[in-house]
């Protein structure tokens, strides 16, 4: 019998940490996808998303994919901007901000310059496929003294 309640109470004790640690994961809070044709006929898929980090209630993670697409629909890359943000009511800036890249096809992903001023986090870079016309590569993360995340 007291094999048992050790055992349930272990187990009891094993959930309980389990589930704080699940509950500092940063959850989604929004995320939106957006599909625009350039002038030159690129078409660029966005998704940008928010994240709530339960652990630290001043802080805002972000993130917003830009797949890059030929006319018909080719892969050419997907840029992802990641920034993490701090507010407090009166004031927010970034943290950290980093970038992720995946290239398709031949195009290639180079020039890649990431800023980081007060609360926006910009990033541009340039794809490049031999015979083809170089593509500009632009994304921005921003937010707000209230914690309101809006992108570019």
């Amino acid at each position: 019998m007291n094999k048992l309640i050790s055992f349930l109470t272990m187990l009891g004790l094993i959930l309980s940490i389990t589930g704080f640690c699940f509950a500092a994961e940063p959850q989604i809070e929004s995320q939106i996808t957006t599909v625009e044709t350039l002038e030159d006929g690129t078409i660029v898929e966005t998704v940008f998303t928010v994240y709530r980090n339960m652990a630290r209630t001043q802080v805002r993670d972000a993130r917003t994919v830009k797949t890059y697409k030929e006319s018909d629909g080719t892969k050419m890359a997907s840029v992802t901007l990641n920034a993490e943000f701090y507010y407090d009511g009166s004031d927010a800036w970034v943290t950290d901000s980093y970038s992720d890249v995946t290239e398709y096809n031949g195009w290639n992903y180079g020039s890649e310059r990431i800023s980081e001023s007060g609360n926006t986090a910009r990033l541009s870079a340039t794809l490049t496929k031999s015979g083809e016309d170089g593509k500009s590569v632009s994304a921005w993360l921003s937010c707000s003294a209230n914690g309101t995340v809006s992108r570019g």
